[in-house]
């Protein structure tokens, strides 16, 4: 296949810098992609199986339920571009159960992470990779993992601040300060396969306490025909109290919940509990990325503008076009 990678000279492309990217969600795929498309040298590392971050789905027994981002506003500016490709692959389409007279989602199909796979198209991914360092190799960084030191000249970080102190690298006061200064609140979900349908809509967007969201997995576009997959997520302060469950204290905890608010359920046949630590950003960095003191690192994610899937797009757009503006 002939490449469609713009020409340019030997000159101009040995000047070209060389990026890694450290997480494989929305936000470092969408500033991946950008850079890889204007013929940068571009390898992305996430430490899970797959792509997508929070855009999440678990499988098990035949049984599916996307248990982190569950939908995405159809109108939403920063991801026309993302849905018409994934439209147009048959990886999303309109979840036309849960729509509202003023709103429209979007999900994807047949999770909720195959909406990214447009976004991951060609890119040098490595899987099942956890950076443990980063560190000054010269005017660029060493990117550390079990698999060895991956050189590069610019780094782009989408991981939640919080996580930073395990990559053991210096930051600038500055930088330091405005990153820890994001602040995060959990949120804990409840993942169950009722053996019927209970009577219920398909989406509670104000669901009795302690929800914070209640839905009907199975009604979306895609989904196994056969089977009753809801998803619970539990509001703040629910999580916040909790947060330190192991996953399936955590489903069994919240099964409990939903038995005392929705009384009575149907017969279960699957409960699983899943952890987001660093969920919502209650209080963002209030910018779409901030670059380090040298210029060399870029950190972002949807916890820069907020904490939707649009926001994650714009702050790994904004990144991308960041470097591609020093490299004109």
């Amino acid at each position: 296949m002939r490449s469609t990678r713009p020409v340019m000279s030997e000159r101009r492309e040995a000047q070209r810098p060389r990026i890694g990217v450290i997480g494989a969600g929305v936000a470092g795929l969408s500033a991946a992609r950008r850079l890889a498309d204007a013929g940068l040298e571009v390898t992305v590392f996430e430490k899970s199986r797959g792509l997508g971050g929070r855009m999440a789905c678990r499988r098990r027994d035949g049984l599916q339920f996307d248990h982190g981002a569950q939908f995405v506003d159809a109108d939403a500016p920063a991801l026309q571009d993302l849905l018409a490709a994934a439209r147009s692959q048959g990886l999303a389409a309109d979840w036309t159960e849960a729509a509202r007279e003023a709103q429209r989602y979007v999900v994807g199909v047949p999770g909720m992470n195959a909406m990214c796979r447009p976004l991951a198209d060609g890119l040098d991914i490595r899987f099942d990779t956890e950076i443990r360092t980063l560190r000054r190799a010269g005017s660029g960084w060493a990117i550390g993992s079990a698999g060895g030191d991956v050189h590069v000249d610019r780094v782009i970080l989408t991981i939640p601040a919080p996580q930073l102190p395990r990559l053991e690298m210096e930051l600038d006061p500055e930088t330091r300060d405005a990153l820890y200064g994001v602040r995060f609140a959990p949120a804990l979900a409840l993942m169950v396969a009722f053996e019927e349908r209970p009577d219920w809509p398909a989406i509670q967007r104000t669901p009795p306490a302690p929800f914070a969201l209640i839905l009907r997995d199975s009604s979306k576009p895609g989904r196994p025909g056969d089977a009753e997959c809801w998803v619970a997520h539990a509001d703040e302060a629910w999580s916040r109290r909790n947060v330190e469950l192991d996953r399936p204290e955590i489903g069994a905890a919240l099964l409990s919940e939903l038995e005392a608010a929705m009384a009575p359920l149907p017969p279960s046949r699957a409960v699983m509990g899943h952890r987001w630590r660093y969920s919502q950003a209650t209080q963002p960095l209030g910018r779409a990325f901030i670059a380090s003191g040298c210029g060399t690192l870029l950190f972002g994610g949807d916890w820069a503008l907020g904490d939707r899937v649009e926001h994650a797009a714009e702050s790994g757009r904004a990144m991308a076009a960041a470097i591609l503006a020093e490299t004109e």
